[in-house]
């Protein structure tokens, strides 16, 4: 007792030695390391030059696949003076996850395009400076936001960060974030994307600094518009005896645009792979990368005021005076067919967009969804064709590189559906309503009542014990409570869920039972009734069939 060797005592217990892990071996990606990186394109301008000329709120994989590579290559082509001006700080409203990752990479990260039977395209973006977490320094983010620098806050929150009614666009006065930040104990300290940029706005014009522009990337209809009277209405709640209201809604530029790129999530194994020895970053570890497609759009109102912008047209970016139609042919094209996958797709137990594209029936649903439904009732912009523009889409989902989740889709389906779907419903039923009466005896909606059906039905899923299975919605304790007290009867539920004025409105879209609510409540039935998910697809498989051939899949269309 008391003998030791080496200082560890006689019959002590050892424990091995632990593995190394393979990934400290590997050189992570920085501004130190780029030398020693010889696989990594070029950077084409001085980083080092760049000042903060752009804020933006949201640093997530959609913004750093999309937006910040349309301004890393207008830099790219830019004058050296001009490139400088556009350096790119990046917020990230909550969670420290972001910074965390690009911190130690000096704002570097890899945009990796995979498309399925060519090799990935690896694009190293540089105009990123640095990311900041606002909810642990909001009075820095504020000062930021109020500096002369500063020309564009751009934002990528997800419909729920504008603390918005979907169904009416205007401000959440009951919004614990809008309470919060309306109080002048929290002038410091916003907690809303709105709150921040009104504050801000405020701290310029007392400073007598220009207002820089606001420029929302997310999916709203008419998303500058809406963020305008967003802000408005803040100002007007903040501030009611002042023109502060009056000032934002004239003076600061609010830009409508059209984003569009397919981001899925990136998971550890494609970290992993694309560092392997073998992988496109040869040994160099970059753990703030983002998959996506090739394919990338992005529509701007070309209104952004005396503090400018940057060259973005340089990257492909269009440059037009009205977004609106671009905007909504992407909005009841891609996304609703989108959203109709996610929502039918995990039903029938498919995990990926490819994985429900490959199912004829699924791949049949979302063509006739846009040949029936969308098309008779959408104007689109001058000189775009349409059926090309679904057949792109369709191919597109059919990525199989992707890997893009259906449940990462139907996240937040409250806020999304208004948009997606709805406002199809809403189109196509004034277009019949407006039509000379025929003898058809076609419903007005032939795909949409099944798709706003699987969504309730994705929504109010109970497991075996009868617990509610959770969903990530802003709405998403509404729907549990919908679903408990409900007992599975199809009936109750649909009409409570059309009771939701959030998602439905006001209008008589949910009312309108003949041509809407009953042949919604019908699917939500056969969905439900069906329960397991090879059920679901034969239900589903026997509505394709029922359809007409769509044209969109014919052979060589």
């Amino acid at each position: 007792p008391g003998e030791a060797v080496d200082g560890v005592p006689i019959g002590a217990r050892l424990e091995p030695e632990p593995e190394a892990d393979p990934r400290d071996e590997l050189m992570r990606l920085s501004e130190a390391t780029l030398a020693e990186a010889p696989a990594l394109p070029a950077i084409e301008y001085a980083r080092g030059d760049l000042r903060p000329g752009i804020v933006h709120l949201g640093l997530g994989a959609f913004f750093r696949a999309h937006g910040l590579v349309y301004t890393h290559r207008a830099l790219s082509h830019a004058p050296a003076d001009e490139a400088a001006k556009w350096g790119v700080v990046g917020v990230s409203m909550r969670s420290a996850t972001m910074a965390e990752m690009i911190g130690p990479q000096d704002g570097l990260y890899t945009v990796h395009e995979r498309a399925t039977g060519a090799d990935p395209v690896v694009v190293l973006v540089g105009c990123l400076l640095r990311c900041v977490v606002h909810a642990r320094a909001p009075s820095a983010v504020l000062d930021l936001l109020a500096s002369a620098d500063v020309r564009i806050v751009s934002l990528t929150v997800t419909e729920k960060g504008y603390c918005y009614d979907p169904a009416s666009r205007a401000l959440d006065l009951a919004n614990v974030d809008v309470i919060h930040d309306l109080d002048p104990a929290n002038a410091r300290a916003p907690r809303s994307a709105v709150g921040l940029l009104v504050l801000a706005l405020r701290a310029r014009r007392a400073a007598g600094v220009p207002p820089f522009t606001c420029l929302s990337c997310d999916n709203l209809p008419h998303n500058g518009r809406t963020l305008r009277g967003l802000c408005v209405a803040f100002a007007r709640a903040l501030e009611p005896a002042s023109d502060l209201a009056r000032w934002i809604g004239e003076l600061v530029p609010f830009p409508c645009t059209m984003v569009d790129c397919i981001v899925p999530a990136v998971q550890p194994a494609d970290v992993d792979a694309a560092a392997a020895p073998d992988g496109p970053l040869r040994g160099v570890r970059d753990e703030a990368m983002v998959m996506c497609e090739p394919f990338r759009q992005w529509a701007v109102e070309d209104a952004f005021g005396p503090l400018g912008r940057p060259p973005w047209e340089l990257a492909g970016a269009q440059l037009v005076a009205d977004v609106a139609q671009h905007e909504a042919l992407k909005l009841r094209v891609l996304n609703a067919c989108h959203s109709t996958l996610a929502y039918v797709g995990t039903l029938c137990g498919f995990e990926t967009i490819a994985h429900a594209m490959r199912e004829p029936a699924l791949a049949k649903l979302v063509a006739a969804l846009v040949e029936l439904d969308v098309l008779p009732a959408l104007e689109p912009p001058a000189g775009v064709d349409v059926h090309e523009y679904a057949r792109s889409t369709f191919s597109r989902f059919r990525n199989e590189l992707l890997g893009h989740r259906t449940e990462q889709i139907a996240m937040d389906g409250s806020q999304k559906l208004p948009q997606r779907l709805l406002a199809t419903a809403r189109a196509r039923l004034a277009r019949a309503d407006a039509e000379p009466c025929t003898a058809s005896a076609e419903p007005a909606l032939r795909v949409l009542p099944l798709a706003v059906g699987a969504w309730m039905a994705h929504s109010t899923r109970l497991d075996a014990d009868g617990q509610h299975v959770p969903v990530r919605d802003p709405l998403a304790s509404k729907f549990a409570a919908i679903a408990t007290a409900s007992t599975r009867e199809p009936r109750t539920i649909a009409a409570r869920m059309l009771a939701l004025r959030e998602v439905f409105g006001d209008d008589a879209l949910a009312a309108d039972d003949t041509r809407f609510a009953r042949p919604v409540a019908q699917q939500l039935a056969a969905l439900m009734e069906a329960r397991t998910p090879e059920r679901v697809l034969a239900h589903v498989r026997a509505f394709a069939d029922a359809l007409p051939d769509a044209t969109l899949l014919a052979p060589g269309a």
